[in-house]
């Protein structure tokens, strides 16, 4: 996305660029918001860096889509860091009716041994529909979807995102970009993109320079918790068609996806260890599981012969909900062989075994 170079966001005419900018924010308060927005100082916040094991991986076709994209990282740059790791998976189709939208699904994870205070994870897009100053925008709550658009005698090119995971909109911030200059520079702090995470919708019909922030949650993550924040960004040449392409968007995602909602620290009724996630995977994936009660356990991964291959966790843990991500590499660090691994969760009392497929 620029400015950064990137191809941004293309609908019908390719060689047009809609978005100048795109990044994902979350946030506690105003003075811990972990995201990749320009800054203060007019420049991109880097507060992600990579994961181990987690480069974007790009699968064409999908399990579940016709393009798929993987990556993992985490928020180690912030100047604040809240602990976060994220696991990002992207979902796109070729063919209509469902060539309009991309499905960007956010998996975070509180990677501390201490709960977090509610977070809204949400997105800014700085959207320059045709000539930028001739764009407006709004927010529709049936859909909860943001959108902007450009008008010019008449309303066209539609633009926005939609929430999809169940717990909706949480904001929804129109803002306006005053022009650029040394007396009125592009500023965006901390503390305006933790209020626009958090604002109330509204709808702007005065054309000019406009971006906006849709956003979900709150979430509330104890230690080891994750929870799932799911957008789809869409493009409809009118606002009737952006609204059912959000309906449309929605469904698909549900159809295709094994969803696997907000886990909170509610202590659980059973032992469990739930599937992997993504599976297949390359290079890294999720795994969670369960304890009703404190157990030492060990969580372990073995290739088809049986022997072991990675030792996960072993450790003495409190009854809750847990994720690990495991970057497929052995006990020695070395990356594994494409294949089928089987991981298993072993307490005093009882194991559970599960199969995943590592594919290059």
């Amino acid at each position: 996305m620029l400015p950064l170079g990137y191809s941004g966001f293309r609908y019908v005419d390719f060689s047009r660029n809609d978005m100048y900018e795109g990044a994902l924010m979350i946030g506690t308060d105003s003075g811990h918001v972990s995201d990749g927005a320009r800054n203060i100082a007019e420049e991109p916040d880097n507060d992600f860096a990579v994961a181990p094991g987690g480069s974007l991986i790009v699968t064409s076709p999908g399990a579940k889509a016709d393009q798929e994209t993987y990556s993992v990282f985490n928020d180690s740059r912030a100047e604040f860091p809240l602990g976060l790791t994220v696991s990002q998976r992207t979902l796109g189709w070729l063919t209509a009716p469902d060539n309009n939208y991309v499905i960007l699904e956010y998996r975070i994870i509180n990677s501390t041994d201490t709960a977090l205070p509610p977070l809204y994870p949400g997105l800014y897009l700085d959207w320059n529909i045709f000539n930028y100053t001739y764009n407006r925008g709004g927010f529709d709550e049936a859909t909860e979807m943001g959108y902007m658009y450009y008008y010019f005698n008449a309303p066209s090119r539609f633009r926005g995102a939609t929430v999809i995971n169940p717990e909706g909109a949480a904001g929804f911030k129109l803002r306006h970009n005053p022009p650029a200059s040394s007396m009125n520079p592009l500023f965006y702090s901390e503390g305006e993109k933790f209020a626009n995470l958090t604002s109330s919708p509204l709808t702007h019909d005065s054309s000019g320079d406009w971006s906006m922030v849709l956003s979900t949650g709150p979430f509330a993550l104890g230690a080891g918790d994750s929870c799932l924040a799911v957008f789809a960004v869409m493009a409809a040449d009118n606002l009737n068609g952006l609204k059912e392409t959000a309906t449309r968007a929605k469904n698909r995602y549900f159809a295709a996806t094994d969803y696997q909602p907000h886990t909170d620290n509610l202590l659980p009724e059973q032992f469990e260890l739930g599937q992997n996630y993504p599976n297949p995977f390359n290079p890294g994936t999720v795994i969670s599981f369960a304890l009703k009660s404190r157990e030492k356990i060990t969580l372990s991964v073995y290739n088809i012969l049986g022997a072991k291959v990675a030792r996960l966790v072993e450790d003495e843990l409190a009854a809750g909900n847990y994720t690990v991500y495991w970057d497929g590499t052995d006990d020695r660090g070395k990356p594994v062989a494409s294949g089928v691994y089987f991981y298993q969760l072993r307490t005093s009392q009882a194991s559970q075994t599960r199969k995943m497929v590592m594919v290059k």
